[in-house]
């Protein structure tokens, strides 16, 4: 791709059976809501609002209110732009992630992961 342009990176999400990741959004005295972030870098930044598949929304008892989350795999497409000044070659754009995972029975603490999109920058 050359500098200057405009991408999605699909990052998925594996929920193992029985547990659920909390989405994007919750109440603000709910569970910790999953983000996705550009860490700073030199390549690329994000380019707009993360679009995500649509999560499940029901009445959780251990909060007792409605939350929504993701009881299977799922994929959040995070826009991003190639910076302009963006060296040729293979690049790697970081994108942390923090989720909180739960069973209806116990939560884990949130937990944060550091993932690494590969891309190949055009010369300009």
């Amino acid at each position: 791709m050359k500098p200057g342009a405009k991408i999605k990176l699909a990052v998925k999400g594996a929920v193992v059976e029985g547990w659920h990741i909390y989405a994007l959004e919750q109440g603000s005295r709910g569970p910790i809501p999953l983000s996705v972030d550009v860490d700073k870098n030199a390549v690329a930044a994000a380019d707009g609002a993360l679009i995500a598949e649509a999560p499940v929304k029901a009445h959780d008892k251990s909060f007792g209110f409605e939350t929504q989350y993701y009881d299977k795999d799922f994929t959040v497409e995070v826009p991003v732009q190639i910076d302009a000044k963006s060296a040729a070659g293979a690049q790697q754009i970081p994108v942390s992630v923090y989720f909180q995972s739960c069973n209806g029975k116990v939560c884990h603490p949130p937990k944060s992961v550091t993932l690494s999109a590969p891309v190949n920058v055009k010369a300009r």
